[in-house]
């Protein structure tokens, strides 16, 4: 009995912590109203540059990929709307210098989860200027653009891009608590996010024609997030390969949050056995 108040104790000052965190973070968002609207500025230029790429691509790969301007113009919408739903809680990879200045400290106060309590303080919430700009997009581009999906295919695209976010999150995430144990461990989240943005500027079905290459695209956040999205509201892939990414976008990012796991708690240790 006492171990369950114990946990549910936790449970809740961890809840009360998150609630404070995002209520402080809305606040600051108020207080430096510049960010804010430098965030839906950058936005709308970062969306213009996509779209004007769009036409590019089109021509480029018109006879590889036979896609219309609505795919291409979905690609760009549910990529943007994806990244940055997510990106409130990646964005802000810096777990090296929180230990080499020792200020992770700040983090360790129990009973919370120093995890949790590091994650929520480093969000963005600002980011969310963004999301001002892609989710009235997407919204528009469901109701007046394309309206020729059913019902099932919104809820299997949902769950989609629902787990393409946690994917995104427990990759970068993992990547960064590479920093417990290597001190330029920048270089591991480079060297994938390089890899990755290829997906980001091309989609990545132009790879299908090579196996080699095309193994890649699966372990890629942001092939998910533009190309397979696209694919799964248009309609252009089979129920078993839809089933067969689910599977592999649950896999991956239980595996990324097994080593994120795993990385703190034994990279705390490490870290508090220096004195830290």
């Amino acid at each position: 009995m006492q171990k369950e108040y114990n946990t549910n104790s936790t449970f809740m000052k961890s809840l009360d912590y998150i609630k404070c965190q995002i209520v402080l973070s809305f606040k600051s968002l108020r207080e430096y109203k510049a960010n804010f609207f430098l965030g839906i500025f950058s936005t709308i230029m970062f969306t213009l540059i996509g779209f004007v790429f769009v036409f590019a691509i089109e021509t480029a790969f018109r006879d590889i990929l036979d896609w219309s301007f609505k795919e291409y113009f979905f690609f760009i919408i549910i990529h943007g709307f994806t990244v940055l739903w997510s990106a409130m809680f990646w964005f802000d990879l810096n777990l090296d210098k929180h230990i080499l200045s020792g200020s992770i400290n700040a983090y360790l106060t129990k009973p919370i989860n120093p995890f949790i309590q590091y994650l929520f303080s480093v969000s963005h919430i600002f980011l969310a200027a963004g999301e001002l700009i892609y989710t009235p997009m997407l919204i528009y581009f469901l109701i007046f653009v394309y309206i020729d999906y059913t019902f099932v295919i919104l809820l299997k695209l949902a769950l989609f891009v629902f787990l393409n976010i946690i994917f995104y999150i427990s990759v970068y995430r993992m990547l960064e608590s590479i920093a417990f144990f290597f001190k330029n461990s920048k270089v591991f989240f480079k060297f994938y996010n390089s890899y990755s943005n290829t997906f980001d500027r091309y989609p990545a079905i132009i790879f299908n024609q090579s196996k080699s290459l095309y193994f890649f695209v699966f372990l890629s956040v942001n092939a998910y997030s533009g190309t397979f999205a696209t694919e799964i509201l248009f309609n252009n892939i089979s129920s078993q390969f839809y089933w067969l990414l689910i599977k592999i976008l649950f896999s991956l990012s239980m595996i990324c949050i097994f080593i994120l796991i795993l990385n703190w708690k034994i990279g705390l240790k490490k870290y508090e056995g220096f004195g830290g």
